[in-house]
């Protein structure tokens, strides 16, 4: 079921503090066609979740698997000992899906900052 698929990040170390490494993505591993793909999937896949009440509860890089065998990365979301049912339709519940949405944000963010670094160092090199 997961053979083939690896954490794109590792979780945090002291040096990072809270933030997850991607010390395991080499230049020009991740080009802006895996990243959307990549994205969209996780974004689909929070939407489909959230749908239902339920909450991944430690969305970061370290928890999302990929498979990157082909130029169109396939992705899992893993880890799923933080997730929780929530009431959709209130206000703790908007408070919920607002939490984790901004962790997808800023695992977008991250993901971009690699985009970036890893375009930089194709070019330059």
């Amino acid at each position: 079921l997961l053979e083939g698929y690896q954490a794109i990040a590792n979780p945090p170390s002291m040096e990072s503090c809270t933030r997850d490494v991607y010390d395991q993505l080499t230049a020009g591993a991740i080009g802006p066609k895996s990243a959307l793909n990549m994205i969209g999937g996780l974004l689909a896949t929070l939407t489909a979740l959230h749908g239902k009440g339920i909450v991944h509860g430690d969305f970061y890089g370290h928890n999302i698997l990929v498979s990157s065998s082909t130029e169109n990365w396939k992705v899992k979301l893993s880890d799923f000992g933080a997730a929780f049912f929530y009431p959709t339709q209130t206000e703790f519940g908007a408070l919920i899906q607002k939490t984790e949405l901004r962790a997808f944000g800023i695992f977008c963010a991250e993901i971009e900052a690699l985009l970036v670094a890893t375009t930089t160092t194709t070019t330059t090199t």
